[in-house]
């Protein structure tokens, strides 16, 4: 969560370009992936 907290404000104060918000996109699937699999 932490992790998750930093990266948000890494992104946020520096203008991310397309591979930061690619490599945030795809960690944030594999977090809400991993997420529905314990749910379900």
């Amino acid at each position: 969560m932490v992790f998750i907290l930093h990266r948000m404000e890494v992104v946020a104060m520096k203008h991310f370009d397309f591979k930061d918000l690619m490599s945030f996109g795809m960690f944030l699937l594999a977090l809400l992936t991993f997420i529905y699999m314990i749910c379900h």
